[in-house]
């Protein structure tokens, strides 16, 4: 957990590039997450980074969906159950 000061967008932005940018140990698991606390207005932020071989993108969203979802707590959330089609050459 991480508190700044001062915590304005420009801290924070500074805290999610470093996040972003950052290599992940080899040795640890292959995530990180960054919780910040104290931003204004009462407000926190979660920087959660994964490397691609636990995740390509869309099962790094939908993961990501089922983290910050609103939905109450036991109800059914559906995840996609195939890829996108993929485009057609001409």
């Amino acid at each position: 957990m991480l508190s700044l000061d001062p915590a304005d967008e420009t801290a924070l932005l500074k805290v999610a590039a470093a996040a972003a940018t950052h290599p992940l140990a080899r040795d640890h698991p292959l995530w990180s997450i960054t919780l910040v606390n104290g931003l204004e207005g009462r407000h926190s932020a979660l920087f959660l980074v994964i490397h691609h071989v636990l995740a390509d993108g869309i099962g790094g969203l939908a993961a990501l969906a089922m983290l910050i979802d609103s939905a109450p707590v036991g109800a059914e959330i559906r995840s996609p159950t195939s890829a996108p089609p993929t485009p057609q050459a001409p």
